[in-house]
Parts: C-alpha cells; structure tokens; sequence
C-alpha cells in the first residue's frame, strides 16, 4: 500500500512539473542542456536546449518529447527547413534559428556563409507562448513570416 502511494505521489509530481511556463527570471536559473541525447534522459526537467554549431541538417524530431522547453538554440548548423516538428513544442519562448549555413561548405566559420535556412514551417505562428524568433544571416522575406506568423512576435 505505502508503495502504491509513492507511486502515485511520484506521478503526481512528474505530470505536474510538465508544461509549466516560467518566466525570465526563473528561467536564467534553469540549466541550459547542450546534447540531446542528455536531454531526453529527464524530459521533464528541460527548459533550455542549445544545440548550436552541432552540423544539425534537420530539426530532430525527438524534440517534441520535451514538453516544458522553453528556449531552444539551433543557431550555427545545416538546417534548410523548420518542419511541424516545432509544432508540439507549445511552451516555446525563444527560438534561434540563427546563420544556418549549408552543410556543403568546408567550414562552417568561412567569411561568407551561404545561407541555408529557406523553409519555416506555418506551426511556428501556432506557438502561443513565443516572443523571440532570432533569423539572423538570413534574408526571410516579410510575406514569408506574415504566412507564418498569427500574433505579434
């Protein structure tokens, strides 16, 4: 009986801690987790996630699985396309999808990066709670994120 309690309490504690928004404050307090695969050991205990300079070709779709993420850095990879694998990521604040640059160049610091970004998935306009979206290094058209974007960013 005292181990079904625990049980329960241990579940109680876990599904409460999910999908919990926290402020700037709270968040600068938060580890910043730097491997995904680190990441997805404790799901539930990842707010901020920086994968950058990585030579990640596509956002991973494993990144649904971290509910309570709330900044995500993938600034300095290969990514061409955002795909609706963002979509479930609805406690997203902040997303840097900063100098993505083709995979085919010899080095990702040359001087003049060829920039590769150049599809956003509609999903990020679904994402409620973003307030920053960083595209640095990328020449997006403004017809592009007014398809994109349903609210003020």
């Amino acid at each position: 009986m005292l181990k079904l309690f625990f049980t329960i309490v241990f579940f109680h504690t876990v599904l409460s801690a999910q999908e919990k928004l926290l402020d700037s404050a709270a968040l600068s307090h938060q580890k910043t987790y730097t491997s995904l695969a680190e990441a997805l050991k404790e799901p539930w205990k990842v707010y901020k996630l920086s994968l950058q300079y990585q030579h990640i070709a596509s956002v991973p779709a494993q990144l649904s699985q971290l509910k309570n993420l709330q900044i995500l850095d993938l600034s300095n990879n290969g990514i061409s396309e955002v795909s609706d694998v963002i979509g479930p990521l609805q406690n997203l604040q902040v997303l840097d999808l900063s100098f993505q640059v083709s995979p085919s160049q010899p080095n990702y610091n040359d001087v003049v990066p060829l920039p590769c970004l150049n599809k956003l998935s509609p999903a990020i306009g679904k994402l409620t709670h973003l307030t920053h979206l960083y595209l640095h290094g990328h020449a997006v058209a403004p017809v592009v994120l007014m398809q994109i974007v349903s609210k003020d960013i």
